[in-house]
C-alpha cells in the first residue's frame, strides 16, 4: 500500500494530536506554574526545609530552585506530580549546574542557595516568593 506524502503528514500530525493532553474545551493547555509560597515555608533551621521545583512543572524536574517546610513536602509532591502529568512534548534535561542546591533558613523562611555560604542572607539565597 502506497501513501502519498500528504497522507503521511496527515497521519503523523493526527497521531501526535491524539497523544496531546486536552482541556475539556478540546484545546491543549499547559499546567499552571507551582509556587513555593503556596506551601508552608516557615523554619527554625535549614533542616526544617526541603528543596522543591518551583515554576513550570514541565521544566527541569530536579532543579531545586525553592524550598518548603518538610511538613508540606508530600502535599507539594502530589500537586507537582498532578500538574506534571499534564505536560506534553519531549523530556527536559537539566543542566549540571542545577542538580543540587542546599536549603537554608533565613529570617524564619525556607530558601535555597547555589553557592558557598548557604544560610547567609546575601550569599546566593534565592527568594522563593512570587508576585
Amino acid at each position: 500500500m502506497r501513501f502519498a506524502p500528504f497522507n503521511l503528514v496527515a497521519l503523523f500530525f493526527g497521531t501526535v494530536a491524539a497523544c496531546a493532553s486536552t482541556s475539556p474545551g478540546g484545546t491543549t493547555s499547559p499546567p499552571q506554574p507551582i509556587h513555593a509560597s503556596d506551601y508552608n515555608q516557615k523554619c527554625a533551621s535549614a533542616t526544617d526545609c526541603v528543596a522543591i521545583n518551583e515554576g513550570d512543572p514541565c521544566g527541569c524536574p530536579s532543579c531545586g530552585n525553592a524550598a518548603v517546610n518538610k511538613s508540606d513536602q508530600a502535599k507539594f509532591n502530589a500537586d507537582f506530580d498532578a500538574r506534571r502529568k499534564q505536560c506534553t512534548g519531549p523530556a527536559v534535561f537539566c543542566p549540571a549546574s542545577c542538580i543540587y542546591s542546599e536549603t537554608s533558613c533565613v529570617a524564619g523562611a525556607c530558601g535555597v542557595c547555589h553557592s558557598s555560604g548557604c544560610g547567609v542572607a546575601d550569599a546566593g539565597v534565592t527568594d522563593a516568593s512570587h508576585d
